[in-house]
């Protein structure tokens, strides 16, 4: 007699993993970018003194020419950064809004001193 056929279930694929947490996210804003450092620290120092959380990062273009970007932040919450964009462009500041994966304390990302990737807003 012929052997009996036996069906086999498929093997079970794994449940997708519940612990896989988006990669978080942080805000800043760029206020502006000048092509000279000294233009950049002038608005950055009127920002502190308004107490604000600013830094200056340089970023050279293609061209070869190196910009410097005056930045907000970082704000843990997208609120919390469109009510700094609101407050700045009601100063004239036509700061441009920026998502990045957040940087886990210690460690430096390829853009560490070179800023934020694009080149939008540039002011000449």
């Amino acid at each position: 007699a012929p052997p009996e056929a036996v069906a086999v279930a498929p093997p079970r694929e794994a449940p997708a993993e519940a612990s896989e947490a988006p990669p978080v996210k942080e805000y800043l804003l760029q206020a502006a970018s000048f092509p000279r450092r000294k233009e950049a620290e002038v608005l950055r120092a009127q920002l502190m003194l308004e107490g604000l959380r600013t830094a200056v990062n340089a970023v050279r273009r293609p061209n070869g020419d190196t910009w410097h970007r005056v930045m907000v932040g970082p704000f843990a919450e997208k609120a919390e950064m469109q009510r700094m964009l609101t407050r700045l462009r009601a100063k004239d500041i036509a700061a441009l809004p920026i998502a990045r994966r957040a940087e886990r304390r210690g460690e430096r990302g390829e853009r560490g001193e070179r800023g934020e990737r694009g080149e939008r807003g540039e002011r000449e």
